[in-house]
């Protein structure tokens, strides 16, 4: 009897250890495919990083092992250039330390090719081909500003008041600002304008512009716009406190004139 109670004790004690044994596997396995979907999104994440660089610099090279922290996993980068506009951008990511020896180490790499536009200039916050009007009340109803958007939302304190108001046109009246207008930035005439009579500010007083009033030299060109086979909505007008509802989609107006406090709200993405 006693050998059997031996023989039973060790079966049991075997299968207790092949049941642990396969749960610690079942453990390892599990975190390393966590750390596997870790890796993935921190090569991700140096992507974006990298594409970041190359909008200020088309001559980046990549960057060596970047560390997020101790055991908070990481990335490398790598840029080679194709040609003057492309750029093959090799990313990996690690987790949770550079090191494959390391336990539960993992890795994951993308390869993206990118193509460089055109590096962008001061660009226009504001563009109106043939005229552009603003109207505001008594105080500093009506601002144009700008902000970095990688800040967060916009407030004052993150305004950089270097935006840019332009026009082709030379016209008398071509820039009207009228009643309390703020702009926090530049204006911009077309060529040949006379800035005495091409900028028009209604009384005088009630508006203002942080930045310089120029001629520009050239024109800007513009590139010929297609326009969608629509049905014509009509004119539309949207005055005091009315408030317009439509839907999300593809619409097209005769002339759409908002004023005062009314307002045009879309129930889903849309293009006008």
């Amino acid at each position: 009897m006693f050998i059997v109670a031996l023989l039973i004790v060790g079966l049991v004690t075997t299968w207790n250890m092949a049941l642990l044994t396969r749960a610690v596997l079942e453990q390892q396995t599990s975190g390393r495919a966590l750390n596997v979907v870790r890796a993935f999104h921190l090569s991700e994440a140096g992507l974006d990083a990298a594409l970041r660089q190359l909008q200020d610099d088309s001559s980046y090279t990549g960057t060596n092992a970047t560390e997020l922290g101790s055991s908070s996993g990481g990335y490398s980068i790598g840029v080679t250039p194709l040609d003057p506009s492309l750029r093959q951008v090799v990313v990996t990511g690690w987790y949770p330390a550079n090191d494959p020896q390391a336990f539960g180490y993992a890795s994951r790499t993308v390869e993206v090719v990118v193509q460089l536009g055109e590096q962008p200039g001061p660009g226009n916050g504001v563009f109106g081909d043939l005229s552009v009007r603003f109207d505001g009340g008594g105080g500093d109803e009506a601002q144009l500003d700008s902000y970095d958007s990688r800040q967060g939302p916009y407030t004052p304190e993150q305004a950089r008041a270097n935006v840019r108001l332009r026009t082709n046109s030379n016209e008398e009246g071509v820039i009207a600002l009228v009643g309390g207008v703020a702009i926090k930035g530049d204006v911009v005439l077309g060529p040949g304008s006379d800035p005495e009579t091409a900028l028009q500010q209604t009384p005088k007083d009630w508006s203002s512009i942080t930045g310089s009033v120029s001629v520009a030299a050239s024109a800007v060109s513009l590139e010929p716009v297609t326009m969608p086979s629509l049905s014509d909505e009509g004119s539309l007008h949207i005055a005091g406190h009315e408030i317009v509802t439509l839907p999300g989609g593809l619409h097209r107006f005769r002339d759409l004139h908002i004023s005062g406090h009314g307002q045009l709200i879309f129930t889903g993405p849309a293009e006008v």
